[in-house]
Formats: structure tokens, sequence, C-alpha cells
């Protein structure tokens, strides 16, 4: 499908999904009809995309520029929450499934040293 926009790419807009479906990749998630999405990269440092976004079928989009999205931060206290709560929510979601991420890692690692210590003392039995 079509790309809205590709992670790494500098971040000027954001978008409300009116119809269709979009993909987010590399975070495995599925956008559906009122989603607001791409809107954290306008709060980073370095604006930039953190994922890509994909149409998986035709889709209709409204666009919102940053300087709108400012605008409607300062004038409207609601949005300005919902916006708080939303970022807050992603950047939590992300956390814990890297927290997981790291978890089944170290899990893994710690595997395969047990495993590699079985080895070395059937190895060392062997030798004696």
């Amino acid at each position: 499908g079509a790309s809205v926009f590709v992670k790494g790419e500098a971040a000027d807009a954001a978008f409300i999904l009116v119809d269709g479906r979009v993909v987010l990749p590399e975070i495995g998630a599925t956008l559906h009809p009122g989603d607001l999405f791409g809107e954290m990269a306008l709060f980073t440092t370095d604006g930039r995309r953190m994922a890509s976004a994909v149409c998986v079928t035709d889709v209709r989009l409204l666009f919102i520029s940053y300087e709108e999205f400012e605008q409607h931060y300062f004038q409207n206290p609601e949005f300005g929450l919902y916006l708080v709560r939303l970022i807050v929510r992603r950047f939590d979601t992300n956390y814990r499934e890297a927290l997981g991420v790291a978890a089944a890692g170290q899990a893994a690692i710690s595997e395969r040293a047990a495993e590699a210590g079985a080895v070395g003392r059937l190895e060392q039995d062997r030798v004696n």
C-alpha cells in the first residue's frame, strides 16, 4: 500500500483517519477511522517520524499542520488534555512493550548461558 509517511522523515503534520485502515508496521498497530496519528513526531526534539504509516485499504485522511495543532492546543483546553493523555498512553504502551522485549531477550540469554554451562560440565566430566 501507499505510505502516508515513512519512519525518519521530517514531520510537519498529524492525521486523522476518516475512512479505511492504516498500519504502523514497526509497532504492529492497525489504525481505524477516528484515530489520530503522526502527532508524536511534532513534539520530538528532532521532529522525525518514529514509525511508518502504510495504507492497507483506500483511505481518507484529515491533515492537521503543526501550526493548527498548536493553535488548537492553546485555544481548547479539552483538546490539550486529550492530546497529553494520548501521548502519555502511547509512551506508556511503548515503554511496557520495550520492557517485555528486553525481559524476553534477557531470559533467552540466561537460558543459552545455562545450556552452555551444562554442555561445559558434560565435557569436563568426559575429560575426568
